[in-house]
């Protein structure tokens, strides 16, 4: 005892510069160092709190932050944002315009240095909307086929989210890729809200993501046209020609159908009781689900009538040809006779008396005066559908 009591001063003092000195030494091995972090993301809190008052954070607040933290070299050479949590708290707040402060949790050993001390936020009411669907096509058809019709179900979709959001929202859109689309199809797709340039506005909910949409689809084609008559015209009438006013039309249906088509033609009209040129209505005969592509149009046919008429043919007595017997002499009263005929223009100019020779049959008559109706040949022309209306008689005086 008396050992460690002698010359405890001097003891004691060197204890305190051994301790002085061995803390010198550890300080300068693990100093007090500095370092910044970046792009810590700000954590909100307590939202659920606004949700159960109907308010949401608006967007444009600042959403990360960048501190400076000072500790121990062995504590802040591995330190990282993930090491940091900032946050603001939401509890209390009510709508309109804060400024929140930002709470800091950092590892034990690391101190704040320079950071962030609040945010300014915006709090709104979460408001709903209905909007109508619009279709936008992402591709053009194949060649020859036409869109029909696109329908949306639900035609319209509920949206929520901040006022301001909501109040950006021009439509609500869907894309359908019509590329090789051939017939009637149904399309689960995807709805996104955009603004009056077409960006995509975010941060919002839908009562539903996805819509069906119904495209008809048709395929397209250019066909003849047939007209179709019934009826017989009267035999005193013939009909020159008849045309419709198009040869060809477009007509539109499902492929297989249309594939199937070379012509269409048209509801029976009839003639019968036609005596004069005339316009009358057609109606197309349709197949089934085959359409008109352009259903703004008329269809008529002009008939053109033919009625018969007469001609007066003077025929000359050098055409006269007569049947006689050898035992009788012949002389001719008339100089020439008229013969009407009753048949169709086009026909009757086909007779001229050159070509008319006229056969008197006297041979079974006696001699005197005879009034004998000729028969009437002419030259290449049997006259099948030429009458003899009225034939003047041929006066012959027979003679020993």
């Amino acid at each position: 005892m008396r050992i460690i009591q002698r010359n405890w001063k001097i003891k004691l003092l060197s204890l305190i510069v051994a301790i002085f000195l061995w803390s010198f030494i550890i300080a300068n091995e693990n100093p007090t160092v500095s370092t910044r972090l970046s792009s810590i993301p700000i954590v909100l809190d307590n939202t659920s709190a606004l949700d159960n008052k109907g308010l949401i954070v608006s967007e444009g607040y600042q959403k990360s932050v960048d501190i400076t933290v000072s500790g121990k070299r062995n504590e802040i050479i591995s330190i990282t944002p993930s090491h940091v949590r900032a946050s603001v708290d939401f509890e209390n707040v009510e709508e309109g315009t804060h400024k929140l402060k930002v709470q800091y949790n950092l590892p034990e050993g690391v101190s704040l240095q320079e950071s962030v001390d609040s945010i300014d936020v915006n709090i709104e009411k979460i408001i709903s909307k209905d909007f109508a669907i619009k279709v936008q096509s992402t591709g053009d058809l194949q060649e020859n086929y036409v869109l029909d019709s696109t329908s949306v179900t639900p035609e319209k979709v509920t949206v929520r989210g901040s006022r301001t959001n909501i109040e950006k929202i021009a439509n609500l859109v869907t894309y359908v890729d019509f590329k090789n689309l051939e017939k009637d199809t149904t399309i689960n797709s995807e709805i996104i809200a955009v603004n009056q340039k077409g960006d995509q506005i975010d941060n919002i909910t839908y009562g539903q993501q996805f819509v069906n949409i119904s495209v008809g689809i048709s395929k397209q084609k250019e066909v003849d046209l047939e007209l179709v008559t019934n009826g017989e015209l009267n035999e005193n009438y013939r009909l020159s020609s008849s045309i419709l006013n198009k040869s060809k039309v477009q007509v539109k249906g499902p492929k297989d159908k249309i594939d199937q088509i070379s012509k269409i033609k048209t509801q029976e009209i009839n003639i019968a009781n036609l005596k004069e040129s005339t316009r009358k209505e057609a109606t197309l005969s349709l197949p089934s689900d085959i359409v008109l592509v352009n259903q703004d149009q008329d269809f008529f046919v002009d008939f053109e009538v033919e009625e018969k008429t007469e001609k007066i043919v003077e025929v000359p007595k050098e055409n006269f040809k007569l049947k006689k017997s050898s035992s009788y002499n012949a002389e001719f009263s008339n100089n020439s006779i008229k013969i009407t005929f009753f048949g169709f223009a086009n026909e009757l100019e086909k007779i001229n008396a050159k070509d008319i020779s006229l056969i008197v049959d006297a041979s079974n008559k006696s001699e005197g005066y005879h009034a004998i109706v000729p028969e009437v040949k002419v030259k290449d022309n049997n006259l099948e559908n030429v009458k003899v209306k009225n034939i003047e008689p041929i006066r012959i005086i027979l003679t020993r």
